[in-house]
C-alpha cells in the first residue's frame, strides 16, 4: 500500500494505493474540505490511469544487480542495490535471501548487506542500540534487537532480529561495517535509503526479489480480487 498527501487550496487531498487479496481492491481518494470533491477525486483518477504504465525506477532482477555488482568498480563510491520488494518499511518480511544468494553466486565481494537472517561466521554480535545521523533518523534512537554480523566470502551481512528497512548509515556503521568503504552496499529499502546513501554512492540501483512487496504482481497468488483488474489483466 502507498499513501500520499497533497494540500490543495483550503483542502487537504489524500490517496491511498492498496493491492490486498480481498474483492474490493483499488485506489482510494479522500478530499476535505473541497467544494468539489467528486470532480478531485474523478480528476485523480483519471490522471493515475493514464499513468499506469509509467515507471519511476528502472527495477533490475537481482542476476541484473549481482552481474552490476561484480563489475563495479572500487574508488567511485559504493554501488547500493536497494531490494524494493523486501522492505520491511512497506509491510514485506524482510527475509529474502534471492539477493544475497544472487551476489554470492557471482562471488561478488568487498560488500556489505542487510538486514536478513542468515548463518554464517560471525564478526560481530550483541544487542546495540544505534542513533541516527541522517536526515530521516537524525537524532532518533532505533533497535534491531539481538544482532549479528556475518562475513560470507567477502560480504559482511548484517542479521537482525527485529527486521527494519535500511535509510541511515548508522544501521551499518554501529555494528562495525563502514559502507562509504565498500564497493558494494545491497539493503531493503524502497525509497528513504537515498536520503541518507546518495552522498556516499557512485550509483543507486533498484531491483526486485520476487519478495511479498514485488511489483510483478502477476507471479501472486492472488485468489479474492475481483476480475478483471489491472495490472493483472489487459485493460486498454
Amino acid at each position: 500500500m502507498g499513501e500520499r498527501g497533497q494540500t490543495v487550496g483550503n483542502g487537504r487531498r489524500r490517496v491511498c494505493h492498496r493491492i490486498p487479496d480481498r474483492t474490493r481492491h483499488g485506489s482510494n481518494f479522500r478530499e476535505v474540505g473541497s467544494s468539489d470533491a467528486q470532480g478531485v477525486a474523478d480528476e485523480i483518477a483519471d490522471d493515475i490511469w493514464e499513468h499506469r504504465d509509467e515507471k519511476l525506477n528502472n527495477y533490475l532482477t537481482v542476476e541484473q544487480a549481482a552481474t552490476m555488482a561484480k563489475t563495479w568498480k572500487p574508488g567511485v563510491g559504493p554501488l547500493v542495490t536497494a531490494d524494493y520488494a523486501d522492505n520491511p518499511g512497506s509491510g514485506a518480511y524482510g527475509d529474502s535471501m534471492s539477493l544475497p544468494a544472487a551476489l554470492l553466486n557471482d562471488d561478488v565481494d568487498d560488500a556489505c548487506f542487510g538486514p536478513i537472517q542468515v548463518t554464517g561466521t560471525v564478526q560481530w554480535v550483541g544487542d546495540r542500540a544505534f542513533t541516527g545521523s541522517g536526515p530521516i533518523l537524525d537524532g532518533l534512537q532505533r533497535s534491531f534487537g539481538a544482532t549479528a554480523v556475518l562475513r560470507v566470502q567477502g560480504i559482511d551481512i548484517l542479521i537482525v532480529t527485529v527486521p527494519q528497512q535500511i535509510l541511515d548509515l548508522r544501521q551499518f556503521e554501529a555494528f562495525g561495517i563502514d559502507p562509504q568503504k565498500k564497493t558494494v552496499v545491497a539493503l531493503k529499502s524502497m525509497q528513504h535509503l537515498r536520503a541518507a546513501f546518495t552522498p556516499i554512492a557512485g550509483r543507486i540501483v533498484v531491483c526486485d526479489s520476487g519478495a511479498l512487496c514485488t511489483l510483478n504482481y502477476a507471479a501472486l497468488d492472488y485468489r479474492n480480487v475481483s476480475r478483471p483488474m489491472y495490472p493483472l489483466d489487459n485493460q486498454d
